[in-house]
């Protein structure tokens, strides 16, 4: 799946604060399609940081092409 970062919640903790700093050199790497998004998304497939995710409903995390969820009838 691909999780969309335009709306996150963070748990102010040193781990936190270590994930945002990893997070945030990515800034210089290659962006490609997805941008901090695609950058995000692999850190939390990496077993150092999968706990730390948990998503919510799918319904607030649909991306256009990519993980899309039908509208409420």
């Amino acid at each position: 799946p691909h999780y969309n970062v335009g709306v996150t919640y963070w748990r102010n903790s040193e781990r936190t604060r270590a994930f945002v700093d990893t997070w945030l050199e990515t800034r210089n790497l290659p962006i490609g399609r997805w941008a901090e998004q695609g950058h995000f998304n692999d850190m939390i497939a990496a077993p150092e940081w999968a706990d730390m995710f948990h998503p919510c409903d799918p319904r607030y995390n649909a991306t256009v092409n990519v993980n899309m969820v039908r509208a409420r009838q």
